[in-house]
């Protein structure tokens, strides 16, 4: 293996008087900001704060940058936007638009979007007219459609109300000719058009798909569950760990109890983050915290398997000793491997557009915050216990 650093000998130790302060800093602003969030004062996403979701569908695949730009040019620069395809393979047409709780009724900010769009959008013609010139005593009209029309269709269309001579396709087009009754060729396009919007009418270039309004009720639902998957997961771990290090040495249990508390400790900090920070507090942040948390997680099971192995090696040495030696041991693998999911959480920050950017950010302080757990928070704990409680720990036979 690399090694980043030859025979470490950091006390970590001797520096967990220091840790402890500045984990009390961020344990008490993950409880202020957990507070905060029961009371709905914190910065809320509309998953737990209740909002509206407006569903645009377009002709065509839209750039996510011109559909932002749009919404911040109309005061609604919080809103969350999000593309999609109605399915795997086609473009991505359709928008999201997820806006919090206002003033405004469902239907009246749906409109709103609508007549945003309307204005930077414009409706698509199915047909143009490409040429109108005199030829003898017709007119020859040149027109080309969007979407195929037989010649004799857009004849009988025509035909309703003015003398149609002939009409053909070529390379692509219909041309179309017309007996000029004395009418002007500009007044006579003005007819053929009128004809053939009638039952070939432009397009809009969007069309509203649906307004959904989240309540309170649901809200209050996706809060209690986000609870609940924070309460399972710190179960979870404690069950592995005591599964995990199922050996006899004095303290077994508290490896389980260990890692569950720097696992608390850190969602606890990376709350106080996010609200310190004024995050919006959502779905995507609530799974970043919970990557953060599993990631925190095996940082340190690598730390434990190595001070388990050093109990039985090392039997002889004080606790403090076999910690310190141990948590060195793994210093220059531990650096490594957050160095590189460091690595990916910055390309996410720099490349991931404005829906990764905070969850990305999350992600990068999660990193430093879960390894330093790990060395300050999970093993720290281990040996405050057998420093109360067991001066001499026993060696599994």
């Amino acid at each position: 293996m690399i090694q980043i650093f030859r025979n470490p000998n950091v006390n970590f130790i001797k520096l967990r008087f220091f840790a402890y302060v500045i984990s009390a800093i961020m344990v008490a602003a993950g409880i202020v900001g957990i507070v905060n969030i029961v009371r709905g004062t914190a910065n809320l996403g509309i998953d737990f704060s209740g909002g509206t979701i407006v569903t645009v569908k377009f002709e065509k695949e839209v750039d996510i940058a011109q559909i932002r730009q749009i919404l911040d040019a109309n005061g609604l620069k919080e809103a969350g936007i999000q593309t999609f395809a109605e399915a795997t393979g086609l473009p991505k047409n359709k928008v999201s638009i997820r806006m919090k709780k206002s003033g405004e009724k469902t239907g009246e900010i749906g409109d709103k979007i609508e007549k945003m769009f309307a204005e930077k959008y414009p409706v698509i013609p199915q047909y143009s007219v490409e040429k109108a010139e005199q030829v003898k005593a017709d007119v020859v009209f040149t027109l080309l459609f969007v979407n195929k029309v037989e010649a004799f269709k857009v004849k009988n269309l025509v035909d309703k109300s003015l003398t149609v001579t002939s009409s053909e396709e070529k390379d692509g087009k219909v041309i179309l000719k017309i007996k000029r009754p004395g009418a002007k060729i500009d007044e006579l396009q003005a007819k053929v058009k009128a004809l053939l919007d009638r039952d070939l009418p432009a397009k809009r270039a969007f069309t509203r798909d649906s307004t959904e309004d989240i309540g309170p009720a649901l809200s209050k639902k996706l809060t209690g569950q986000a609870v609940f998957a924070v309460i399972i997961s710190l179960l979870a771990i404690t069950l592995y760990i005591l599964i995990r290090f199922d050996s006899k040495i004095a303290g077994r249990g508290l490896f389980g109890v260990s890692a569950a508390v720097a696992t608390l400790h850190d969602i606890l900090a990376l709350v106080g983050f996010v609200y310190l920070m004024n995050i919006e507090f959502s779905i995507l942040i609530m799974t970043s915290i919970l990557t953060i948390a599993g990631y925190s997680l095996t940082d340190t099971v690598v730390v434990f398997d190595r001070i388990r192995d050093n109990l039985k090696l090392r039997a002889k040495d004080e606790f403090g000793v076999i910690i310190n030696a141990s948590v060195n041991e793994v210093l220059s693998r531990t650096i490594m491997t957050s160095v590189t999911v460091l690595i990916a959480a910055l390309s996410l920050w720099i490349f991931g557009g404005e829906v990764l950017h905070k969850f990305s950010e999350v992600l990068l302080f999660g990193v430093v915050l879960g390894t330093y757990s790990s060395w300050f928070v999970a093993s720290p704990i281990l040996y405050e216990y057998e420093k109360n409680h067991s001066r001499n720990l026993p060696v599994k036979k």
